[in-house]
Order: structure tokens, then C-alpha cells, then sequence
């Protein structure tokens, strides 16, 4: 689906491609919306929300802060991050939904429904709670928190490559989780309109139109709950690494 997108900017640097095609155009445009609403919303603010817009950016803050830092036992100074991820996975995704009467033909696609998009997003989270370990720990205590507490001797070299792998699956699981649902509904949807170009019938093409903007819907309600999943996910892997270094520190 994304070999057919339109590139509008041809760029090569040896064997690395830079090259805007028509996805990253609509990922582009979606990041500069949301940055757009954000500055319009954040540049008139009152104590007492009196604009749809501060009384909706200020319901997001509070989601975020009650239903991902606080399950997650992270504080306000992680807002930023995971309110910009939620933010980002929505404005990406959603546009696909408003164009996906015409993105499977034009070869349009977000990022949320690129693995490339996803695999970034679950990177940046990853690397992330690293840092936090690593800066808490130091190398070695990295190291020795790999290894579950009270084990020792020969069973420490069969659990270390294991948990190694475990560390580096969490990114690859989360871009995948988010990879699969996002790009699920946008391959349900160019299902659904091949039918009109097989049967040249205007029953079909009704049904088909009709099934469509159904999935369509359905997609934005999909983008909500995955947008929502991911950011928990990725605060729960930096909360890990913050608890973690928290519990070290008191000891």
C-alpha cells in the first residue's frame, strides 16, 4: 500500500532516502494542524476556561494525568511527552479516516498505520527509560538490574540473555501492537471499496460507499482507543525505570 504513494520531493543522500511523498505530506500536515490548535488554544488562557478549545485541552491534561502518569507512578513532569504522543497518534490517524474514501487509491497513510511510524514512536518511549536507568544506575547497576534479586551462580547466565531479549522485544511489541491495529482498518477499508472498480453496479457501489464511511467511524473510535493504549504503555515502560531507580535510591 505504500509503494503506490505519489512522492512529491525526490531526496537521496548515498543510501539513505529522504525523498516527501504523499504520506509524509499528510504526516507533516497533521503534526502543523496539531502544533496550529495548540498555539490558537495556549495563547489566550484564563484561570476559568471560558473557549471549547482550553475546556477541551484541559479535559486531555487531566486525562492524561489521572488515566497515564498516575497508574503508570510517573509525575507532572512526563505530561509533556505522553500528552504530545496522544496528541500526535490522533492528529496522524484521524486524517487517514477523513481521506479514506480517497487514501487506499492516492496512496495515503499515516504514520500510526506505517511500521516504520510506530517503530519510532515505540524508540523514542524505549530509549527513554533507558536513559532514566542509566542515569539512576550507572552502567553496572544497569547491568545487575537485569538479573532478578536472590539469583545467583549458573542460573545468572541463562536468565540474562532472556531478559536481555525481553528489553529489546518491548519497543517491538509496542510498534507492532499499534502498527496492526491502526493499519487493520485501513486495509478492511481498501477491501471494501474494490468492489466497486470488480462490480460495475451501482448496488455495489452504494454498499460498498455506505460500508466504508461505517468503517471509517469505527477507525476514529479505533485511533482513540489505540492512541490511549500506546501512551500507557510507553509511560509504563519510563515508569518502570523511574520506579526502579526510586526504590535503589531509598534503600
Amino acid at each position: 500500500m505504500h509503494e503506490s504513494a505519489k512522492v512529491f520531493l525526490a531526496l537521496r543522500l548515498g543510501r539513505w532516502d529522504f525523498s516527501v511523498d504523499a504520506t509524509a505530506l499528510l504526516n507533516f500536515a497533521a503534526a502543523f494542524l496539531l502544533l496550529g490548535l495548540l498555539w490558537l488554544i495556549t495563547r489566550r488562557l484564563s484561570l476559568s476556561p471560558r473557549s471549547f478549545g482550553q475546556n477541551l485541552l484541559e479535559t486531555a491534561v487531566e486525562f492524561i494525568e489521572k488515566q497515564i502518569l498516575q497508574p503508570a507512578g510517573l509525575d507532572k513532569a512526563w505530561l509533556p511527552l505522553c500528552l504530545s504522543a496522544f496528541l500526535y497518534i490522533l492528529f496522524t490517524g484521524l486524517p487517514l479516516g477523513v481521506l479514506g474514501l480517497l487514501g487506499p487509491r492516492a496512496g495515503l497513510d499515516s504514520a500510526v498505520s506505517n511500521i516504520n511510524g510506530t517503530a519510532a514512536l515505540a524508540v523514542l518511549f524505549f530509549a527513554i527509560s533507558l536513559l532514566v536507568r542509566f542515569k539512576k544506575r550507572g552502567w553496572w547497576g544497569f547491568c545487575k538490574s537485569l538479573v532478578p534479586q536472590g539469583v545467583k551462580g549458573p542460573v545468572v547466565i541463562l536468565l540474562l540473555p532472556i531478559e536481555i531479549i525481553s528489553q529489546i522485544f518491548k519497543p517491538f511489541s509496542l510498534a507492532i501492537r499499534l502498527f496492526a491495529n491502526m493499519s487493520g482498518g485501513h486495509l478492511l477499508l481498501i477491501s471494501i471499496l474494490s468492489f466497486t472498480s470488480i462490480f460495475n453496479n451501482i448496488a455495489v457501489w452504494l454498499a460498498s460507499y455506505g460500508g466504508a464511511i461505517v468503517i471509517i467511524f469505527f477507525e476514529f473510535f479505533v485511533c482513540v482507543i489505540q492512541a490511549y493504549v500506546f501512551t500507557f504503555l510507553g509511560a509504563s515502560m519510563i515508569g518502570e525505570a523511574v520506579s526502579e531507580a526510586t526504590e535503589k535510591m531509598l534503600r
